[in-house]
């Protein structure tokens, strides 16, 4: 690298004494941002590369989850959305107690156990989601279901996917403690509301 970078003709700072000085410093740190902070050489590099193939590698076997997409759905073209601006704010809070973490999730309703008794696929097997026609028997509950109800279906999450989840946020040691969500006072994002799909990860959308 030489000492010295020239300006381009009419470039600011190109009359400036300290402009090539300035200029050589700022292409060392870009240099610097390209190189490994931490060891040099071809075994980090090696390294790498195989840490890379370790992260990619699962099992032939396993099916779809949070961490992992399989066909058709892995090979569609999706397109994903610009974020949008940030409005919401989260604060943690101690711990729940004993007594909270043995309560079933929240809900307006009774919560009822109910074996399935029939279960048909809807779609082929190449769908890009499945669909099932589901009976429940609910004959030896105290459910009183007219034609027209409907009902919501609880499924725990997988507990594997949480911990994954988890890991990712940097919040392991942080489980088990309650998050307090709020509407930021200087958000942009117009028409802000907590909806109650925050509040219960379980929550299914309510109908119209």
């Amino acid at each position: 690298m030489s000492a010295a970078l020239t300006a381009a003709p009419g470039a600011p700072g190109a009359t400036d004494p300290a402009g090539p000085e300035v200029l050589h410093v700022e292409s060392q740190v870009a240099q610097l941002r390209l190189e490994d902070p931490g060891r040099k050489g071809p075994e980090a590099s090696e390294e790498n590369v195989a840490s890379s193939a370790q992260s990619r590698a699962v099992p032939a076997d396993a099916g779809p989850s949070l961490t992992r997409s399989v066909p058709p759905l892995a090979q569609a073209a999706l397109s994903v959305p610009a974020s949008p601006p940030d409005y919401l704010q989260v604060h943690l809070q101690e711990p729940a107690g004993q007594e909270e973490r043995q309560e079933s999730v929240p809900s307006a309703d009774p919560v009822f156990q109910v074996p399935i008794s029939k279960a048909v696929q809807l779609t082929t097997n190449d769908a890009v989601k499945t669909t099932l026609l589901m009976e429940l028997d609910i004959s030896k509950t105290d459910f009183s279901y007219q034609p027209g109800d409907a009902f919501n279906i609880i499924c725990p999450n997988s507990d594997s996917e949480v911990q994954s989840l988890l890991q990712r946020l940097q919040l392991t040691d942080k489980r088990e403690h309650r998050v307090l969500l709020e509407i930021k006072a200087d958000t942009k994002k117009r028409g802000t509301a907590l909806s109650s799909c925050f509040f219960c990860v379980l929550g299914p959308a309510g109908r119209r």
